[in-house]
């Protein structure tokens, strides 16, 4: 499911919706959870944010929202 989360940030971040490629990159290459799941992408005023569920499996305790912000490019 890591797999997914890249996936998803790297085609959001050069689709065509966004006018240019802005960037093409993983939000990390080894996650600190097993497992994440429902993945969502979006572009703010202050630059794009992702959003995921990561922990050791859905609905366990440990599960938490991870979020990742790109602004001004970094």
């Amino acid at each position: 499911m890591n797999k997914l989360i890249k996936i998803a940030a790297l085609c959001a971040l050069t689709s065509p919706i966004f006018g240019q490629q802005m960037t093409a990159e993983f939000i990390y290459e080894t996650a600190p959870f097993p497992s994440c799941h429902a993945a969502t992408i979006e572009e703010t005023p202050r630059g794009i944010i992702a959003a995921w569920f990561g922990g050791t499996e859905e609905r366990n305790k440990d599960v938490g929202i991870w979020a990742s912000r790109l602004e001004n490019g970094k």
